[in-house]
């Protein structure tokens, strides 16, 4: 089996914060490959952790500075 080939993105959004949430829309563009293009939306949150200075977004990704 192969994997998937990776293809750059662009993302775009805006966003509210309440309290340590951010909630953000992105819109998304295709930069190559066979989808090239604008792809659609969608709808992703960022939960602040005070004690670890860490977001961690609705797919378990943890961001760090």
């Amino acid at each position: 089996m192969g994997s998937k080939r990776l293809y750059p993105a662009r993302l775009r959004g805006w966003g509210a914060i309440e309290d340590d949430t951010l909630t953000v829309v992105f819109n998304i563009w295709c930069l190559g490959g066979p989808k090239k293009g604008f792809l659609g939306s969608t709808t992703g949150t960022f939960e602040y952790d005070p004690d670890t200075n860490t977001l961690t977004d609705n797919w378990g990704i943890v961001w760090h500075r």
